[in-house]
């Protein structure tokens, strides 16, 4: 009966052992299985963030070579043709009065402000369609006018209305904070973003303090929504 009984214990063994490969092969079945499907899944999701990265670069480089079209054509090209042409424009580039933007200029701002600044505003109304409100010291034009000889051209410019001068106080200087815009409230730049702000003129120019320029249009005119930091950026001609 020892001999049965044992006989009996060794068959249920080799049952259980069979039944646990049994179970074994099939749990290493599902594993290869899963694997497989993680792996196929992987390499279509791969696919798939490939081609949306590869659609977002080709729609970037589209919105890139339109904005170039529309913006930078009208804004740096033509006025650069413009002056290549020098006091005759002709053709397409021929100035019609009525379609002049107001440009605010910070003309305290740059290492030898003001006249320079008013030299260049002068041949720019004459070559460009704009006109210029030139935000300075009374004082300081006054004596850049004198020293350049260019009282009868000034002269003419305002009588034909294309300069106007506007009166500022302290400017901002070439080396200093850039927050010194928030106690220099009259200061020339952040006069002329006034000008902007209240729909007086379409855009602001400035040759100075570059972290001063930026620290009043923040201060004065706001962020676009969305954007955090602004950024400045840079044209290079090729």
């Amino acid at each position: 009966m020892a001999g049965s009984v044992a006989g009996s214990v060794v068959s249920t063994a080799g049952n259980v052992a069979g039944a646990a490969g049994n179970v074994a092969g099939n749990v290493a079945g599902v594993a290869g299985s899963m694997a497989g499907n993680v792996a196929g899944v992987a390499g279509s999701m791969a696919g798939n963030v490939a081609g949306v990265a590869g659609s977002v670069a080709g729609a970037a480089g589209s919105v890139a070579g339109s904005m170039a079209n529309s913006v930078l054509q009208p804004l740096v090209f033509d006025p650069l043709r413009r002056l290549q042409q020098g006091n005759n424009p002709s053709g397409d580039l021929a100035i019609i009065d009525a379609e002049r933007l107001w440009v605010a200029v910070d003309g305290m701002g740059g290492d030898h402000a003001p006249g320079p600044i008013l030299e260049g505003c002068l041949r720019a109304v004459a070559l460009l369609p704009v006109r210029v409100r030139f935000v300075a010291e009374t004082a300081a034009v006054d004596q850049a006018v004198a020293a350049l000889g260019l009282g009868e051209e000034l002269a003419a410019a305002i009588g034909a209305g294309l300069i106007e001068l506007v009166a500022s106080g302290p400017s901002v200087g070439m080396n200093e904070e850039a927050t010194v815009v928030r106690r220099k409230r009259d200061a020339s730049i952040n006069l002329a973003m006034d000008l902007v702000k209240a729909a007086e003129a379409t855009a602001v120019y400035s040759a100075g303090n570059s972290g001063a320029v930026m620290a009043s249009a923040i201060f004065r005119l706001g962020r676009l929504k969305g954007i955090d930091r602004p950024a400045i950026g840079a044209l290079f001609p090729t």
